[in-house]
């Protein structure tokens, strides 16, 4: 996603893409600043990796199809590979989040390796294992996110043979994390998997074709479940209805392309699937209280273009 430094949200795939990470070195650890998001909001997605973070500053709502849980600064969490969700600033202090992404293959290497089967599989594959709340309470739990802190430091510094302690630290992040499973109580996955998986499957056609005009039916479609299964599985997995979410979708790009492009007001209307400038210009308004122009001149200024 624009203007955050941490990650980048696949308008392909709407998985997450993080700086430095590649097939060949699936790991990455960054500090994000919410400030620096639109709304201040990282919007639905996931990603294959699985996520270790500390709130260094500010306090950081995590919501998921099964519901909002909010972290103080000095708290953090681990959220498991392939769940949906989304992240939001409380609050007008800024947020600071270290995180550490990194793919279990990372870890566990080949499918059919034994790590992968007898250590793995059993933390990424549990349906009960979404995500788990770490505090400052239980020394484990102090451990496992120091040694987060401790990853962002290797990482950053890149000093010779950072990927060898890179790799050592996330093996030991994957430990402490079977180790706090049992016999602690995670967030579950959404009861109904099924819903999350349709709503990801059409939020990816949606992203692939938001410069359109979408009906419900071709949404629907993508799922393969009826318009009104649609709906249902949006509002119960997301809180929002597909028409929300899609004109939240094409806001975003709106305000990307405003942001870091020359194109007129009209040409971004059009390229976002709004259809009149004048339609875009009141729904941008009704959303952040200003016309696009004066988003774009107050973005400028802010980055010095201005007058």
């Amino acid at each position: 996603m624009e203007g955050c430094s941490s990650l980048v949200i696949d308008r392909e795939t709407l998985e997450e893409r993080v700086a430095r990470s590649s097939p060949e070195f699936p790991y990455v650890a960054n500090l994000c600043s919410m400030e620096a998001l639109m709304d201040r909001t990282c919007p639905w997605h996931w990603h294959e990796e699985v996520e270790l973070f500390y709130i260094r500053a500010g306090v950081l709502e995590y919501h998921l199809p099964s519901g909002c849980h909010v972290f103080q600064a000095g708290e953090g969490g681990f959220l498991n590979a392939g769940v949906l969700h989304m992240t939001r600033q409380r609050g007008e202090v800024p947020c600071l989040q270290e995180e550490v992404l990194f793919h279990p293959r990372f870890v566990g290497g080949e499918e059919d390796s034994l790590i992968n089967r007898k250590y793995i599989r059993p933390l990424v594959e549990d349906p009960g294992l979404a995500l788990l709340r770490l505090g400052q309470d239980r020394p484990e739990e102090r451990e496992l996110l120091e040694l987060v802190r401790q990853a962002l430091a290797v990482y950053q510094g890149a000093e010779p043979g950072w990927e060898l302690e890179s790799k050592a630290q996330a093996a030991r992040m994957l430990r402490y994390a079977l180790e706090l499973s049992q016999g602690r109580e995670w967030v579950a996955r959404p009861g109904r998997r099924a819903n999350s998986l349709r709503v990801k499957t059409m939020m990816e056609f949606m992203d692939a074709h938001y410069r359109e005009k979408l009906t419900l039916d071709q949404i629907a479609q993508a799922g393969c479940v009826s318009p009104r299964e649609c709906s249902r599985c949006f509002q119960e997995t997301l809180g929002l209805s597909p028409f929300q979410y899609l004109t939240d979708l094409r806001l975003r790009q709106s305000c990307r392309l405003l942001a870091h492009t020359g194109l007129s007001v009209t040409e971004i209307a059009v390229s976002c699937g709004f259809g009149t400038s004048s339609y875009f210009s009141r729904t941008f308004r009704c959303r952040f209280g200003c016309a696009p122009r004066e988003y774009r001149k107050d973005g400028q200024r802010e980055r010095g273009g201005g007058d």
